[in-house]
């Protein structure tokens, strides 16, 4: 993270969670501008073998391989969502049945 040890020291703990949120949040936009750059190269090198026959009149690199944060379904930015109640309490009983 790039921290002195001086300046970790008079961190507070809400403060080094701050820091470490936004080191996390950087790591990440950074590696999906990695991976749609590579995409972009894989489809433009691999693009002239496609059968343009059975492909859209537009088909680009995000149709070929779409990531999940460009999907418009996206789930809640990694956050689980259940839908109802009954499936929370099959979930804690299986967990409950397999701690015995």
């Amino acid at each position: 993270m790039g921290l002195s040890i001086k300046r970790f020291y008079k961190l507070t703990p809400r403060s080094f969670d701050n820091i470490l949120k936004g080191y996390r949040k950087k790591e990440s936009d950074l590696l999906e501008v990695k991976l749609t750059l590579n995409r972009d190269l894989e489809f433009a090198i691999l693009s002239p073998y496609f059968d343009s026959k059975k492909l859209p009149k537009n088909y680009s690199a995000k149709d070929w391989k779409p990531f999940i944060w460009e999907t418009k379904g996206a789930v809640n930015q990694g956050k689980r969502v259940f839908k109802s109640k009954e499936d929370l309490h099959k979930i804690f009983k299986k967990d409950d049945s397999d701690n015995i």
